[in-house]
């Protein structure tokens, strides 16, 4: 079970440790992440006087905690929050909220990963990707190409850029959350048209629902009718037999 377990991606396992309690895919998560979370805490045991021993035993029972009881959209920026709230002793009990920006982030970044293995979803992507583009700077395009795109790594990049590997870093953050600030702008433009278009679309079918009331009421009316006519009719009728009959009769 373990080892099933532990082939499982970091999403199903944060899904199984918060709706199923799941103590030991949260025990994978932990170990999966140790070495972050050794890096993110030497600062805290540094900084403020903290000790191993009384430091990590409370960090990984309230990380433990966490893993059940949160929602976490991507783990390793959510641990490195944690820890460094947890280091600082300010903020111990403050729960993880990312900002828009990081969201769309994640957003895109989720769907890039996806896109790898499904050609269609990919294209897509790119397509999606391309539409906002050519809206950003030339440097920032071509860093997101090489990152997203041709999938190099921050090392490649720094490498034929003439880039260290940590400005590397920080460039193609700034780059994603430009890029997600665009996706996100041009969401919002397009999402009053298309609440417009619904409108539009509501208040037409409401006019042919009128008027296919107002054509069943006309023709009811002229049913009525007809039947009404039908009714003078025999009653005519019938009052010439019954003259008939009564003439007859002298």
């Amino acid at each position: 079970m373990l080892q099933q377990l532990a082939n499982l991606p970091d999403n199903e396992l944060m899904a199984r440790a918060r709706k199923l309690r799941d103590e030991e895919a949260a025990g994978i998560l932990l170990e999966r992440y140790s070495h972050l979370l050794a890096t993110v805490s030497l600062p805290s045991l540094n900084s403020y006087g903290n000790t191993p021993d009384e430091f990590f035993p409370t960090l990984l029972q309230r990380l433990f905690y966490s893993l059940q009881t949160q929602t976490i959209p991507k783990i390793g920026e959510w641990m490195q929050f944690f820890i460094k709230s947890q280091g600082s002793r300010t903020a111990r009990n403050t729960f993880y909220f990312p900002s828009s920006a990081s969201s769309d982030i994640t957003r895109l970044e989720y769907k890039a990963e996806k896109a790898n293995s499904h050609p269609l979803q990919k294209q897509q992507l790119v397509s999606t990707m391309n539409a906002v583009f050519d809206q950003l700077d030339t440097a920032d395009r071509e860093l997101l190409n090489e990152f997203y795109l041709e999938q190099k790594t921050f090392a490649e990049i720094a490498a034929e850029n003439g880039y260290t590997i940590e400005e590397t870093r920080i460039r193609i953050k700034r780059s994603k959350q430009e890029l997600a600030s665009l996706i996100l702008a041009n969401l919002d433009y397009t999402k009053p048209a298309r609440q417009e278009q619904d409108i539009n679309t509501g208040y037409a079918a409401s006019e042919r629902q009128e008027q296919a009331l107002n054509l069943e009421y006309t023709t009811s009316q002229k049913q009525e009718h007809d039947i009404n006519l039908h009714y003078a009719k025999f009653g005519k009728q019938g009052q010439d037999i019954k003259d008939l009959q009564q003439g007859s009769l002298f």
